[in-house]
């Protein structure tokens, strides 16, 4: 046996991947060289390069916007940070609400395919939903029940509405008044949203003109009473018999004339006193407001007020009438 230093070459590098020999070689005491032996060394990478997610794992995204993934790093014990990463699976729909994943792979030189790494995106609905309701609306009367309006509201949600309802719907009858309409809408994910305008019908207003300077109660007569006619007031279409001044029916049908002298024409009429109903009574020279009501031949209501100034008439006791004594005899 020979002892001693071998000679070696093509030492291996174990830290590149790669095929290597070493060769051996020795020689005697006689400088006789033995034949070269060779070994062959195998420097291999199975180990798997590792991913990890970037930002928020779970993610969340409200429906409607953009989903912009972060992505994933990879690292690898040969290869060090891999950039290559490959997305191999994403399903998320950023428009509908659900539970979707995004996967991520990388295979490294020595084609070690990573284990996947998957991030979850929860796609949810949280917006409230948008309603657009109208401004307040005013209108006059069509009849003592109101009149029938009409308006436009609208709900809208990006992912869809699937309720939505008006306390009073458009074209439904609207008292005289003022009417509060409520409008509520929800989506699918129960976000409720909720609305509300005001509805106002108003009795058409008229001029009303007292003719009398005072207003004698006690008496039997009629105050005369002139609706003026105007550009916006066609007495002629007044409706006489429905006509009412503090619960009083006209005395009569009127009379259509040009009482102010405008070149338009006026109705005067007249209203029994006694059926005047003034609550409480009025003392002497008090000034009472008297309103007028009534309807157009369509059946549209109006109203109107005037002062007048109040005259009690006095009851006065019949003097006792002197009486002459007999002459006695």
């Amino acid at each position: 046996d020979i002892t001693g230093d071998i000679d070696t070459v093509n030492l291996e590098d174990v830290d590149t991947v790669g095929s290597y020999s070493v060769t051996y070689n020795v020689s005697d005491s006689s400088s006789n060289a033995a034949d070269e032996v060779t070994r062959t060394v195998n420097v291999v990478d199975t180990t798997l390069p590792e991913i990890a997610v970037l930002g928020d794992d779970p993610v969340t995204v409200e429906a409607g916007d953009a989903y912009d993934d972060n992505g994933a790093t990879a690292s690898d014990n040969v290869d060090g940070n891999i950039s290559e990463i490959i997305v191999t699976a994403s399903n998320v729909d950023a428009d509908t609400p659900g539970s979707y994943s995004v996967t991520y792979n990388v295979t490294d030189s020595s084609n070690n395919d990573a284990v996947e790494a998957t991030r979850t995106v929860n796609v949810v609905d949280s917006t409230a939903r948008v309603i657009v309701v109208p401004d307040d609306i005013t209108v006059l009367a069509a009849s003592l029940d109101g009149s029938e309006v009409n308006f436009v509201v609208d709900a809208t949600d990006f992912v869809g509405v699937v309720s939505f309802v008006c306390s009073t719907e458009s074209g439904d009858l609207f008292a005289i008044g003022d009417t509060v309409v409520t409008c509520d809408a929800s989506d699918a994910a129960t976000n409720a949203s909720q609305a509300t305008f005001t509805v106002t019908v108003e009795l058409m207003s008229v001029g009303v003109e007292i003719q009398s300077g005072k207003l004698n109660l006690g008496k039997n007569g009629v105050l005369p009473v002139v609706i003026p006619g105007s550009s916006d007031v066609d007495v002629t279409r007044t409706d006489v018999s429905s006509l009412e001044l503090n619960g009083a029916g006209a005395a009569h049908d009127g009379h259509i004339d040009d009482v102010d002298g405008d070149g338009i024409d006026d109705l005067m009429v007249h209203f029994p006193v006694p059926e005047l109903a003034i609550a409480p009574p009025p003392a002497d020279g008090d000034v009472v407001t008297l309103t007028l009501t009534g309807e157009l031949n369509d059946g549209a209501p109006f109203e109107g007020a005037d002062d007048v100034m109040v005259k009690v008439q006095k009851n006065n006791a019949n003097a006792d009438s002197n009486k002459k004594g007999g002459k006695g005899k």
